[in-house]
């Protein structure tokens, strides 16, 4: 159990035996009794919300920031679908695809993910026999303090050219983020 959930469900306990009190207090008349403690509770109900709908922008921001963020792992998503095509290309092919249009293979991928917020293409570049970078442009900080799956891919990359490999890492910054990845041969030999 996370804090987050431990929290959450402290929230919903307090506000569920909120409710079940006043409805007990109601039954017996106690609201009747006393008018002024149930404007007192009306008030402070009230003031409650404001400030929780409040905190809410504060700690999740704007709808507006949260389009942007799930922008962002939108683009993160398609890299890694694209990063995949360029290893299963590379291994039927033996050699990495010219442009990122020699990924566009509709029977066995579907057609290629492009930016969400801008409808154009990824960049695509290759650095090497066996390297490459695809770049995007991101509108927010990627998070640092925690990794989802989005943040980690399953692709493997050399790590000193042991052979051994690490997670490709797809924190990103503000503004256009290349991401340079290497191909593993040993991880993924050639089709035969």
């Amino acid at each position: 159990m996370t804090t987050a959930f431990l929290l959450k469900l402290l929230v919903i306990l307090l506000v569920a035996s909120g409710v079940f009190m006043h409805f007990i207090a109601d039954l017996k008349g106690y609201w009747d009794m006393f008018p002024l403690r149930k404007r007192a509770v009306s008030i402070g109900v009230a003031v409650l919300a404001v400030v929780t709908i409040g905190s809410g922008f504060f700690i999740v921001g704007t709808p507006a920031q949260a389009r942007l963020t799930r922008f962002d792992v939108q683009k993160v998503t398609d890299l890694q679908n694209i990063q995949y095509r360029i290893t299963s290309y590379w291994q039927a092919k033996q050699k990495l695809p010219a442009t990122i249009d020699d990924l566009a293979d509709a029977i066995q991928y579907g057609p290629l993910p492009v930016d969400p917020q801008t409808n154009s293409s990824y960049e695509y570049q290759t650095t090497g026999t066996l390297s490459f970078n695809l770049c995007a442009v991101f509108n927010t900080q990627s998070r640092t303090d925690q990794s989802t799956f989005t943040d980690r891919a399953v692709i493997s990359v050399p790590a000193g050219g042991k052979g051994m490999t690490l997670q490709d890492n797809w924190q990103h910054g503000t503004g256009k983020v290349c991401f340079d990845r290497t191909i593993d041969p040993s991880f993924f030999p050639p089709l035969k």
